[in-house]
């Protein structure tokens, strides 16, 4: 059971990411293989990951963001508090 609500987890965190991905995409006047041109991927990978599936490296991801003019930032859930040391 643990499994599945890890699989379920990780394809929400999958799934946001395909969504900011693209809206930021959309946002730049840019299309999957201008995207692609500019990154050096495949346009079928950011299509793959703009939906949700598979699992992008930091290399793919850091590419995406540099072209998009993003950052990549880790934060705390929805409603959970942070934890300090």
């Amino acid at each position: 059971m643990l499994h599945l609500d890890q699989h379920s987890a990780e394809t929400t965190a999958q799934e946001a990411l395909g969504r900011q991905l693209a809206e930021a995409r959309t946002l730049a006047h840019l299309t999957q293989p201008q995207l692609a041109q500019q990154t050096a991927l495949q346009q079928a990978d950011i299509s793959r990951i703009e939906h949700g599936l598979g699992n992008p490296t930091r290399d793919t991801l850091d590419k995406l963001a540099d072209a998009l003019g993003m950052e990549i930032v880790l934060r705390p859930k929805e409603g959970e508090t942070k934890v300090q040391i």
